[in-house]
C-alpha cells in the first residue's frame, strides 16, 4: 500500500513538475546542445528540500531527449517523495540535490549528480551518480561503452583504483577490502579524465563519505573509443 502511495506521489510530482521545467540559466554547449538549470525549493518545517536538475535542449532525436528530460526530473521527484514521506512521519528532514556539467566537449555531454539526504539520526545519506550520453543523439553511455571491444577495463581500472588507495595511505581503513569494480560502476567524465564512484560505506566508513578516483584519459587512449578519448 505504502508503495502504491509513493507510486502515485511520484506520478503527480512529475505532472507538477512540467510547469516548473522552464530554464533558469542557461550554459551554451560547445555544440548546439544546452543545458537549462531547473530548480524547486521546499521549506515547510520540518522539510527542507531543495533540488536543481538538468533540461537539455538541441539534440537531433528529440524523442531521447525527452526522455532523458524525463529522467532527470524523476530523479528530483523521488527524492522529493522520499523527503515528504519522512517529513509526514515527523522527522526532521532535508533533502538536496544539485548537478554540475562535467564534459561537453569531443560529442560527450557528462553530467555529476549529487544527492543527499537526512531524515533523523546521527547521519545523513550521501550519493552521487553520472549520466554520460551522446552530444548528437542521446544515446546513453554505461562504463563498458567508453572503452573499445575485447579491452578488459574492469580489471585495469581496478588495478589503478587499488594503486590510488594505496598511494592515499588508507587501505587500512576499509571496511571491506577493494577487490574489482562492478561491470557498470558508476563513473563521469571531464575533459581529461574517467572519475569511477565508489559509493559511501562499500569499502570505507561512512565519515569518507563517496569517493572518487580519477584516472587520465591519457593513460588509456589505447582502450577508450576515439570520441572518449580526446575532445578535439
Amino acid at each position: 500500500m505504502l508503495k502504491n502511495w509513493k507510486c502515485i506521489k511520484i506520478a503527480a510530482c512529475m505532472l507538477a513538475l512540467v510547469f516548473l521545467m522552464v530554464p533558469s540559466v542557461s550554459a551554451a554547449a560547445a555544440s548546439r546542445v544546452h543545458i537549462n538549470r531547473v530548480e524547486e525549493k521546499i521549506q515547510e518545517d520540518p522539510l527542507q528540500y531543495s533540488a536543481a536538475w538538468p533540461k537539455i535542449s538541441g539534440l537531433q532525436d528529440t524523442d531521447q531527449q525527452a526522455k532523458l528530460n524525463v529522467r532527470f526530473a524523476e530523479s528530483a521527484c523521488r527524492l522529493k517523495v522520499l523527503a515528504q514521506t519522512s517529513a509526514h512521519q515527523g522527522n526532521r528532514t532535508e533533502a538536496q540535490m544539485d548537478f554540475q556539467v562535467k564534459r561537453n566537449c569531443g560529442g560527450l555531454i557528462s553530467i555529476l549528480f549529487d544527492e543527499y539526504l537526512y531524515t533523523g539520526g546521527a547521519n545523513g545519506s550521501s550519493s552521487k551518480t553520472g549520466t554520460t550520453f551522446s552530444a548528437v543523439d542521446g544515446t546513453l553511455y554505461e562504463l563498458r561503452d567508453l572503452f573499445r571491444e575485447n579491452v578488459d577495463y574492469v580489471s585495469y581500472l581496478s588495478g589503478e583504483i587499488k594503486k590510488s588507495i594505496q598511494e592515499q595511505g588508507i587501505q587500512d581503513q576499509q571496511i571491506e577490502p577493494f577487490d574489482k569494480i562492478n561491470v557498470d560502476q558508476p563513473f563521469y567524465l571531464t575533459d581529461t579524465q574517467l572519475v569511477i564512484i565508489l559509493p559511501e560505506i562499500t569499502y570505507f566508513p561512512h565519515s569518507f563519505g563517496v569517493l572518487e578516483f580519477p584516472i587520465e584519459l591519457s593513460s588509456m587512449k589505447e582502450m577508450l573509443k576515439p570520441e572518449v578519448a580526446s575532445c578535439c
